[in-house]
């Protein structure tokens, strides 16, 4: 929750140094330039040196204290500068000059000096400085932090809505959202539809708590069955955090529960672009497609959720139903089988039985194409015709150190699929053992594919290769 002055002071104070009027005699003029060029080539322990020497030899020149408080404050000497710039005021003795005033609050506000801080920014704004109301309310801010590191949110609350009433800030306004926030007070919701409404911009981390609190009064809704009043809300938060797959799924959910099958199945689609979500949102997928009777697609959706979760005992029981549902007996059994062997510890197979070798199964390429890549047309079907297909497929070699810890398990390796099929840019997602890492990165380089077609042209997208690592 800090708040970055450094570089907005810097350049206050360089600027009214180095434009300021020359108040020496003229046979300091060149000692002077000297020193500004030393600044202006980042030679500040030459300068200093100079500017110490100078400042005693000529004690009432406004200037060189102003020169010697900047190159201060750039070496990190904050107290230092503030003595310095303290002497400009007192030399200058000007009722309507307030920059330096300014300047020594700012300074003090980067000590955590907020007594000191608001008795010049009191100062400043005596003198007329127009930026007195933004930075008393940078003082009610820093005191609010103070309060809520202290976990006591009512007085930080307190303190952000005072800096509120001195200026109407976008930043006083998040902080109080983060202190309704932190205090898990509902009355966030009304003042985050509120900002909305005013289309105020976010600031460092606070859209994601909007975007939590928003999310979180919708499965309020949901809970209660308001779908509708669910799902706006989703919307909204997705507004402001437009990367969170978790509301894709959200919103799946609802439009599910309102037999909205083709609005359910956008959103799932989604959501496959996140590893994380890949297994939920196929289960989901496959729901809607069986309940348009499109069973073989939902048993392909299915298939691909076992790619990530080979051991889920649910995943495998709605596979069987769907066997059944297709009148595949053998399949049906086989998935019986297994949920059973799962379901049974004592059929599991055991450690000492394993053998020394590993086969790599179900790889899948997921579509992560940039834009919207699931954009839906007027008939409900994906834009995307046509998703990468690999042409090349290279399995890696099994590390011996991870055989002889009989480690196994999934890596997921996110790639550039260049227009050209070549892949690029491989980086690992999410791995089960940094043991397979290396050896996953390897072998999806040498991948190839036939690339992604968009609108009939071919265009570079985002993938993701699954290895499954597995001992028998």
């Amino acid at each position: 929750m800090n708040i970055r002055l450094s570089n907005h002071l810097l350049v206050q104070l360089l600027f009214v140094a180095l434009s300021g009027i020359l108040s020496v005699r003229a046979q300091t003029a060149t000692e002077i330039q000297n020193v500004k060029e030393l600044i202006a080539g980042r030679h500040y322990d030459n300068a200093l040196s100079v500017l110490e020497h100078l400042t005693d030899q000529y004690s009432e020149s406004s200037e060189l204290f102003r020169l010697k408080g900047v190159v201060l404050h750039i070496k990190g000497k904050l107290e230092d500068a503030i003595d310095a710039f303290d002497e400009v005021i007192d030399i200058e003795d000007c009722d309507t000059c307030w920059a330096m005033e300014d300047s020594i609050g700012l300074l003090s506000l980067e000590l955590s000096n907020l007594r000191d801080a608001e008795k010049y920014f009191r100062k400043a704004d005596r003198k007329g400085s127009p930026d007195a109301a933004y930075h008393l309310m940078l003082v009610e801010l820093y005191k609010g932090n103070e309060e809520l590191k202290k976990s006591r949110y009512n007085d930080a609350l307190s303190l952000y809505k005072k800096a509120l009433e001195i200026k109407e800030d976008t930043l006083a306004e998040n902080y109080i959202l983060l202190a309704l926030w932190m205090k898990n007070d509902t009355a966030a919701v009304r003042i985050l539809a509120d900002s909305l409404r005013k289309k105020l911009p976010a600031y460092h981390g606070a859209k994601y708590y909007r975007a939590s609190l928003i999310s979180e009064a919708a499965s309020k809704n949901m809970d209660e069955q308001n779908y509708a009043q669910a799902i706006e809300l989703y919307k909204q938060a997705n507004e402001i955090d437009t990367d969170t797959t978790a509301l894709s799924m959200r919103l799946a959910s609802c439009y599910e529960r309102m037999n909205d099958t083709g609005r359910a199945m956008y959103y799932y689609m989604s959501a496959l672009s996140d590893s994380k979500s890949f297994a939920a949102a196929s289960r989901g997928l496959a729901r809607m497609y069986s309940k348009e009777r499109q069973i073989e697609k939902a048993i392909e959706c299915l298939q691909q959720a076992l790619n990530i979760d080979a051991n889920s005992i649910r995943i495998w029981s709605e596979l069987a139903e769907l066997y059944k549902k297709a009148g595949k007996t053998d399949e049906y059994s086989e998935c019986v089988k297994i949920k059973t062997k799962l379901n049974d510890p004592s059929l599991k197979e055991d450690s000492a039985q394993w053998k020394h070798n590993y086969e790599l199964i179900d790889r899948v390429v997921l579509p992560w194409l940039t834009g919207n890549p699931f954009a839906l047309d007027e008939s409900n079907e994906s834009v995307v015709r046509i998703q990468p297909i690999p042409t090349k497929q290279i399995p890696p070699e099994y590390p011996e150190q991870a055989k002889n810890s009989r480690v196994q398990g999934m890596v997921w390796v996110k790639c550039l699929i260049r227009k050209n099929g070549d892949v690029e840019e491989v980086e690992i997602m999410k791995s089960d053992s940094d043991m397979l890492n290396d050896v996953a990165l390897s072998a999806a380089k040498q991948w190839k594919f036939q690339p992604a077609v968009m609108d009939g042209r071919p265009v570079a997208v985002w993938g993701a290769i699954p290895f499954r690592f597995s001992l028998r």
